[in-house]
């Protein structure tokens, strides 16, 4: 016989856990099945190049419970961008001086509310907060020309890599947390149900943290049964990465712990033109943006480009390529990026579809925003 629960939450890497942790809050019985172990997802890819931003304007007690959900560390530098002409800081008492230097865009993008102002504005005006803004995105519409206005976004408390800490507190709130499979997934009737071996759990509502594409490639019969009529929309980009080491000989002081570096302003914030490096806990892995998709072996010749230009930028660093973390046939993608918010077909039953193809932003504090603001609309739906 089949456990029973009000909703079934499909996540990943934790995606999904505070929209089931303030739905069990609120008095509804979940369950939480993250299948990062079903994906072999890597741990460089926990955090991807992200940096996460708390803008000063945030709810004091939205920010007060972030924090008891997630792991989080300070980084002094804050977020590191390089160009050809400069480097910024943007934390620090190196900040504090070149807002000077930016005092004007600083004070256009504080006054700058709307999209209309937005969009009159010159390249010149908003080349800072065009790169603020669309580095942790999802869905962008182009990588030079950013017309959603987020004036504060700049204007930050703290820029601080994350990592959620959810299980203990799904768990003290009664929500089970299940990661070893396999899973089966189905949909029977109007309820869903999800088998581990001989155990069933059943619900008559399941909201899923995956993009529809990759629900489709990892359980194919559950998706047929949700999109019977198929069209569900793929990226056109992605985040991909590469574990990375440099000459022992090199003093690795002067490299910041989260550095982006843009080579030309002119040229498409991607590929070789816009890389992030990042500080794990015993190496570095290095982000570019990439297609979706291109000839065979097409990846290497993009991170060696990126590499040369590390080597430029601290000489005598000597920055090669190691070995791939994925195994053999890896397939999930776990940054996918899309030019706009995709249309995606009605799901068959009650069934809710909310990935990073419906997910504006990577940035972890953005996203649990959002998944309490599920909540409450939720509650009040059910209100009325």
């Amino acid at each position: 016989m089949a456990l029973k629960y009000d909703e079934l939450i499909l996540g990943i890497n934790g995606r999904g856990a505070a929209f089931a942790l303030s739905l069990a809050q609120a008095g509804h019985s979940v369950a939480y099945f993250d299948l990062s172990e079903q994906v072999a997802l890597s741990s460089d890819e926990f955090n991807g190049p992200f940096v996460t931003l708390l803008p000063k304007t945030a709810n004091e007690s939205l920010k007060k419970d972030f924090f008891n959900h997630h792991q989080w560390r300070d980084l002094k530098t804050g977020m590191t961008l390089v160009t050809r002409n400069h480097t910024y800081e943007f934390c620090g008492e190196n900040w504090e001086f070149q807002k000077q230097s930016l005092f004007e865009q600083m004070h256009w993008m504080e006054k700058a509310k709307s999209r209309k102002e937005w969009g009159k504005a010159s390249f010149q005006q908003r080349w800072l907060m065009d790169f603020m803004a669309t580095f942790n995105r999802s869905q962008i519409s182009e990588f030079l020309d950013l017309t959603d206005p987020q004036s504060d976004a700049i204007l930050v408390e703290n820029h601080f890599s994350a990592r959620q800490q959810y299980r203990e507190r799904l768990e003290n709130q009664g929500v089970p947390v299940f990661t070893e499979g396999p899973f089966e997934f189905q949909r029977e009737g109007e309820s869903f149900v999800v088998r581990i071996h001989n155990e069933f759990f059943q619900a008559p509502k399941m909201t899923s943290f995956i993009e529809a594409y990759q629900l489709q490639r990892i359980y194919p019969k559950l998706s047929a049964q949700l999109w019977p009529q198929g069209g569900l929309p793929t990226p056109q980009w992605k985040w991909t990465s590469w574990p990375v080491q440099w000459s022992s000989d090199f003093d690795l002081s002067a490299v910041p712990s989260w550095m982006a570096v843009v080579k030309d302003w002119d040229l498409p914030w991607m590929e070789e033109n816009f890389m992030c490096l990042r500080k794990e806990d015993d190496h570095w892995v290095l982000w570019l943006r990439t297609r979706w998709t291109g000839p065979e072996d097409w990846l290497k010749p993009l991170s060696e480009k990126a590499l040369g230009l590390l080597d430029e930028i601290f000489p005598g660093s000597h920055w090669t390529l190691l070995q791939r973390t994925q195994p053999e046939g890896y397939f999930f993608e776990m940054y996918p990026l899309f030019l706009q918010k995709p249309p995606l077909p009605q799901a068959q039953g009650n069934f809710h579809q909310k990935g990073s193809d419906w997910f504006s932003s990577f940035d972890l504090f953005d996203m649990y925003k959002s998944q309490k603001t599920m909540v409450e609309k939720q509650a009040k739906k059910e209100s009325r």
